[in-house]
């Protein structure tokens, strides 16, 4: 996916793990965040010789491309030319349900392992799209924490409004009667 534009988180300069790096492994982090390549989720192919033309390090690339791997800020596949930028996702201010979709989108052709390291991060903050997303099971989650449902208790919700909602998020209905069972009242049964 092509990006045009990319908000610049000015945090960054304040990031710890940004700070520690040195003035070169600054420049190229903000490139790798940055360019045209770069995907809502953070995982791409980085074409590592436009990256050292564009960058222009000369022989301190290697070292600081190695500093911002050994900052965990970004992992790196050298077979593959694979990229995560660790918190690119999570520095997206407008998670809108379009960018969402975005994401899970990309996600769904991620074949790579970075995939799961970034559902291991991010699969709360993906809401009610997890089910769209390839490979998902809703047996993993929920979607409402009991706290939550307990809230839209007291709102008013009764049992088939709650039903209602997982049903159009596409759960299964025995899955739906699991989750209604584990939390709702004995009274509200």
């Amino acid at each position: 996916m092509s990006i045009n534009y990319i908000p610049f988180y000015t945090k960054l300069w304040s990031d710890k793990k940004f700070k520690a790096l040195l003035l070169p492994s600054k420049f190229l982090f903000i490139y790798l965040f940055t360019n045209e390549a770069v995907s809502l989720c953070g995982i791409y192919e980085l074409d590592l010789e436009a990256c050292q033309m564009r960058v222009k390090l000369g022989d301190d690339f290697n070292e600081a491309i190695n500093r911002i791997i050994d900052s965990n800020m970004v992992k790196w596949d050298c077979d593959t030319d694979t990229i995560f930028i660790v918190n690119r996702f999570k520095h997206i201010p407008n998670k809108s349900a379009k960018v969402l979709k975005g994401v899970i989108n990309e996600l769904n052709l991620i074949k790579h392992p970075f995939k799961q390291e970034f559902l291991d991060l991010y699969k709360d903050d993906l809401g009610e799209y997890k089910p769209t997303l390839l490979g998902y099971e809703q047996g993993d989650v929920d979607l409402l924490t009991t706290e939550q449902i307990k809230a839209f208790m007291k709102l008013g919700w009764q049992k088939e409004r709650l039903r209602k909602f997982y049903i159009d998020r596409r759960y299964p209905e025995q899955r739906i009667d699991e989750i209604l069972e584990k939390i709702l009242p004995r009274t509200i049964r």
